[in-house]
């Protein structure tokens, strides 16, 4: 991880270092290892750099080439040096891989984008061609945001980074906004602040004389592998590109972290890299764990499992602890954004790793969008295709793997996921739904509620499964967890790691048969199988869901949750220029009296309302 900032002018002006100072300062804490900045008439860049790989205090930018006509700023890690070096030359080898992908692009412009193998955001000035480009990996691993006011560009590695320019309004994008309230997002490209759009994963940036042009340059599903032969031959090649994919995440300057949980993601993730390690030398491997008063049994095996084969002790943070904020505080802190689903308790993780000297750390992020999504995928291939007895035989294997359900219910509701979308709209406007009762009804106005659209699906494929697949991991909603991960990490100065979203891991697990993906049952199988002689134990046939917990348990967490959330929807607050508070007063009544179901929207609509506290002050 590192921080990159850039202004660049098509009006004929020239680029103020002033400015770029303070978008730089803004970034610091990306960067606590060293800086740099270049500035050239309407061209500024600027640089902030985390060592976390060994002798990564020499990869200073930005950098050029010998005719100083190309200059880079990376915020990156590059994956297959070697390829590069090959195609450049053997005077290659000792660049650093900023060095190396500016080479590159010198040699082959855009062109050498689809090549890049890691996770990175770059800024280019060309000089011969007087352009600035600007392009992020196939996922959208590592961020960058840009503002354009209609003569000048501004880009950078945060969101606050463009704020230090007073120019740069300051106003929630309500559309947004609305998106997070209904629990999904339409656009890569938007973020909560009107005004500031997001480079989303795949794509460049070329700024032209009448303003950025943004292009998909990759996509997932592009495996260059041949089709195997059998379910073993696919299970190998996934263990070998799967443990390429950790092993390129382990080069760190000093102790490595691992975020474990004891699920099925994060022990695949640990025990691979402790595998790896084994018998040879290397960073240390520091595992961390969030102790909870109930967590399921599977997950607290797999701990003793890893414990016993390869000595990984976790070290256990429990909330409350003098490394982080109790867990209710965390839930509400937030950055850019709101928190999302999957960040509350990484900032306990992430301060124990810091203060163990962590530089950059694995996590297990991914493979339920990679899972997840391919489950339901194929199950829309048997709905669309009537394979009727094997559909109930599936619904019944996935519902079985969470722990039960309602079969009929989670087919009905697969049905309805099928429609299309004007067929859902119709129907919700005959029902007297298109807007739920909680929203604002003038809020649902302006931003048009009843014509709130899911998800753009991601370009078609061959199967449901591999189109359901490609959405999850190059969609919105994971451009938004993306994002958001990474601001978390870079608060500690730690450079999160994802092997599940490894570009190649990606790509394989698109290309793998749905018959080999899903056989022997759902919740992760495949990736289990892959695996095994490296996880310790026997796949997994469960995974508990979240509300798994007992009657008991949960009543305590309604009393715990109340005050936090009174304080926090008080009837003064921001978030009811969007909801309505007679409706939220309602779901908080019903919530402490023992409904389960309103708890999510309720912790939504508090990290909504700090995050507007943070941000725009008191209302």
């Amino acid at each position: 991880m590192s921080g990159v900032a850039a202004i660049a002018r098509v009006d004929g002006g020239v680029a103020d270092p002033a400015l770029l100072r303070r978008m730089m300062d803004v970034l610091a804490h990306r960067g606590p290892d060293g800086e740099g900045d270049w500035v050239s008439g309407p061209v500024a860049l600027g640089h902030r750099l985390l060592a976390a790989v060994p002798g990564g205090e020499r990869d200073k930018q930005p950098v050029t080439d010998r005719d100083g006509e190309h200059w880079l700023v990376w915020d990156g890690r590059l994956d297959d040096r070697a390829s590069l070096i090959a195609a450049l030359g053997a005077d290659a080898a000792p660049l650093s891989d900023a060095e190396l992908v500016l080479a590159d692009l010198a040699r082959r412009g855009a062109d050498a984008l689809p090549a890049l193998t890691g996770d990175f955001a770059l800024v280019h000035w060309d000089g011969r061609a007087r352009t600035l480009r600007c392009a992020c990996d196939p996922i959208g691993v590592r961020p960058l945001y840009y503002h354009w006011d209609g003569r000048r560009l501004l880009v950078a590695s945060e969101i606050a980074a463009l704020l230090a320019d007073p120019g740069v309004a300051r106003r929630p994008d309500e559309a947004t906004i609305a998106d997070y309230l209904l629990m999904g997002f339409r656009d890569a490209r938007r973020t909560f602040f009107d005004g500031i759009r997001r480079l989303p994963g795949g794509h460049r940036l070329r700024l032209e004389r009448s303003g950025p042009v943004v292009e998909r340059y990759a996509a997932p599903g592009a495996w260059p592998g041949a089709a195997y032969a059998d379910e073993r031959e696919w299970l190998e090649v996934f263990r070998d590109v799967f443990t390429e994919a950790v092993r390129c995440r382990l080069r760190a300057a000093g102790p490595l972290g691992a975020l474990l949980s004891g699920g099925i993601d994060s022990t695949i993730v640990t025990a691979t890299a402790e595998w790896l390690r084994r018998g040879r030398r290397g960073p240390d491997l520091h595992a961390f764990t969030l102790v909870l008063e109930a967590s399921p049994a599977e997950d607290r095996e797999a701990l003793d499992a890893l414990a016993a084969a390869y000595g990984t002790a976790p070290r256990l943070i429990a909330p409350g602890d003098a490394v982080g904020p109790p867990a209710q505080e965390a839930l509400l802190e937030c950055g850019e954004t709101p928190h999302h689903d999957a960040m509350p308790t990484a900032p306990l993780l992430l301060a124990a790793a810091r203060s163990a000297g962590c530089r950059a750390v694995l996590t297990g992020f991914g493979a339920d969008e990679l899972a997840q999504s391919a489950e339901d995928g194929f199950l829309a291939d048997l709905l669309r295709g009537g394979r009727w007895r094997r559909l109930a035989h599936e619904l019944r294997n996935n519902l079985d793997a969470y722990g039960g359900g309602d079969r009929g219910r989670a087919l009905a509701m697969l049905a309805w996921l099928e429609l299309p979308p004007r067929v859902r709209r119709g129907v919700k406007r005959l029902l007297g739904r298109q807007r739920p009762a909680w929203i604002d009804r003038g809020f649902a106005r302006r931003v048009d509620i009843a014509r709130w659209l899911p998800p753009a699906r991601a370009a078609r494929c061959a199967t449901r499964c591999a189109q359901a697949t490609a959405a999850a991991v190059s969609g919105p909603s994971m451009a938004f967890a993306l994002a958001q991960m990474d601001a978390v990490a870079a608060a500690f100065s730690i450079d999160v790691r994802h092997p599940f979203l490894d570009r190649r891991v990606v790509d394989l697990f698109l290309a793998v048969p749905s018959a080999v993906k899903l056989a022997g049952g759902h919740r992760k199988q495949f990736l289990q199988r892959a695996m095994v002689g490296v996880v310790p134990g026997a796949p997994r046939r469960v995974e508990s869901p979240e509300w798994w917990m007992p009657p008991r348990a949960r009543a305590a967490r309604a009393a715990a949750d109340g005050p936090r959330l009174a304080a926090a929807l008080h009837p003064g607050a921001a978030v009811f220029r969007y909801v309505d508070r007679g409706a939220v007063d309602r779901l908080r009544a019903a919530y402490a009296a023992g409904d389960d179901r309103p708890r999510v929207l309720l912790w939504h609509l508090a990290k909504l309302e700090r995050w507007l506290e943070r941000w725009f002050g008191a209302p």
